[in-house]
């Protein structure tokens, strides 16, 4: 549909004053004030993506790892679409929703360094340093007096529209530690733990949509133990991470007050699961699976815990099963 006009009206219920009503012109882009002409928007990009890695026995229990690449993740195709939704119409200003059919992909420089330690048969210890440079990473800008033409109103033509823009450079480091060992009567373990830093931390006070903060960030841990010996085998698990952003563009954000885009965040979450196996035979296995044994709850909320959004409770939950290989 084609906007084509804004006319004054009452504001409904709340009893103000400056509303406008959309009108619209016909389906088939044609009506009595004239035809609209489709325009064509194209984009095109070539990059180079170079990768290189290094392994080095510097000696026999003792191994290097190095590695350079660039990567490059493409926009969504939804947020390239050339759509333009009308949002809030007012005398005092319009709003609209859109995309943005010149989004350019982001690129990443990411650099890598290992240092693993075999220090027994079947026993490992590394230290993981890593480092992500992205360029034009995806983010929500708003773009000022974008003029309508095709409203016939000059007075109400220009919008202020919310839409996919390309960002500065953001910048992710981090290090990852791991520990495994199994010993000669079956019992092992597995121990990691990573932390991740950016140069674009979220901040809920001074929250800007428009900034590159990078959702799914956070420090985590995971913690297994298990035994396998004559066919019985059996494992825990203990998984935790951190409060991380997981979306700054919660699409009901308006309902917390006049702010748009109200931020996501993921609560501090841990998590224990468990699993005993026998091996019948060769080929056929019995197996009982818990999850979520301690029945801990995802929370989500807005900039601040006081934002309710969600609370799932996933329970404790058991399978109980048969697996054949043949």
């Amino acid at each position: 549909q084609v906007l084509t006009d804004l006319t004054p009206t009452s504001c409904g219920t709340n009893g103000g004053e400056g509303c406008l009503a959309p009108e619209y012109a016909a389906s088939d882009l044609t009506d009595e004030k004239g035809s609209y002409t489709l325009t064509d928007v194209k984009t095109s990009y070539s990059n180079l993506l170079p990768s290189v890695t290094l392994n080095m026995s510097l000696t026999d229990d003792l191994m290097l790892r190095l590695a350079a690449s660039e990567s490059l993740t493409r926009p969504q195709l939804e947020d390239m679409a050339p759509k333009f939704r009308p949002q809030l119409m007012h005398v005092d200003g319009n709003t609209a929703d859109g995309n943005n059919a010149e989004l350019t992909p982001y690129t990443s420089i990411n650099l890598d360094a290992s240092l693993e330690w075999y220090f027994d048969e079947g026993a490992m210890a590394s230290l993981a340093l890593f480092s992500k440079k992205i360029d034009d990473y995806v983010v929500q800008v708003t773009e000022k007096d974008v003029i309508v033409k095709t409203i016939t109103s000059p007075e109400y033509q220009k919008f202020d529209v919310f839409k996919p823009g390309n960002a500065e450079d953001v910048t992710v480091t981090g290090m990852s530690f791991n520990l495994t060992q199994t010993f000669d009567s079956g019992l092992g373990y597995q121990f990691n733990y990573t932390m991740v830093d950016t140069d674009t931390d979220f901040d809920g006070h001074t929250f800007d949509p428009t900034a590159p903060s990078m959702p799914g960030l956070s420090d985590s841990m995971n913690l297994v133990g298990f035994y396998e010996n004559e066919g019985f085998s059996a494992r825990i698990a203990y998984n935790q991470r951190d409060e991380f952003l997981s979306d700054t563009n919660y699409q009901n954000g308006k309902v917390w007050g006049d702010e748009r885009g109200e931020a996501v965040m993921t609560q501090d979450y841990f998590q224990v699961d468990a699993r005993i196996g026998y091996d019948i035979n060769d080929n056929f296995n019995v197996f009982i699976e818990g999850m979520n044994l301690t029945e801990e709850t995802l929370n989500k909320t807005g900039r601040f815990d006081n934002i309710f959004i969600s609370h799932d409770n996933f329970g404790r939950r058991f399978i109980i099963g048969v697996a054949a290989k043949f």
